[in-house]
């Protein structure tokens, strides 16, 4: 699964995003091990990685190893963030915080967040999610018993 972005405010490249099965030493995929590769455009840390020394890019697809123990199942990327579904139902997030954007009203009020967090709505605590799509300034997820919950 890949999702593009073609707006930056810098005018600068797009973001990708995506979920792939683990490969060992030989390229076999690592049963029940999905990874989430990020690059492009992260000058809010929408990649969900700290920026090297005066970049605002990631250059070559990297790997976001704090997700791992969640075991992601999809996600979604918009122009200035990304958010990852779990296996348990939860989202993790990270990128542009704005009002606490991603984290919700009890979470981290950073405005931007370089490494992926729980994205803490009370609404959510009670549900377990099974879809998540986001736009420039909303997001929605789909819980398992079919209700729609948006931010």
């Amino acid at each position: 699964m890949s999702s593009t972005d073609d707006s930056s405010p810098e005018g600068s490249s797009s973001s990708e995003i995506l979920l792939s099965e683990s490969s060992d030493a030989l390229g076999s995929p690592v049963e029940d091990s999905v990874g989430v590769y990020c690059w492009g455009d992260n000058w809010c840390g929408q990649c969900l990685a700290e920026n090297e020394q005066g970049k605002s890019t990631v250059e070559r697809p990297q790997r976001v190893c704090e997700l791992d123990q969640r075991h992601p199942k999809s996600l979604c990327a918009g122009p200035e963030s990304t958010l990852v579904v779990s296996e348990s139902g939860r989202i993790y997030g990270g990128g542009h915080n704005e009002k606490a954007y991603i984290t919700g009203p009890d979470g981290d009020d950073s405005e931007n967040l370089f490494k992926p967090r729980l994205v803490a709505y009370q609404e959510l605590e009670q549900s377990f999610v099974t879809a998540v799509n986001c736009g420039d300034h909303h997001t929605v997820a789909l819980t398992s018993n079919n209700l729609a919950i948006s931010w």
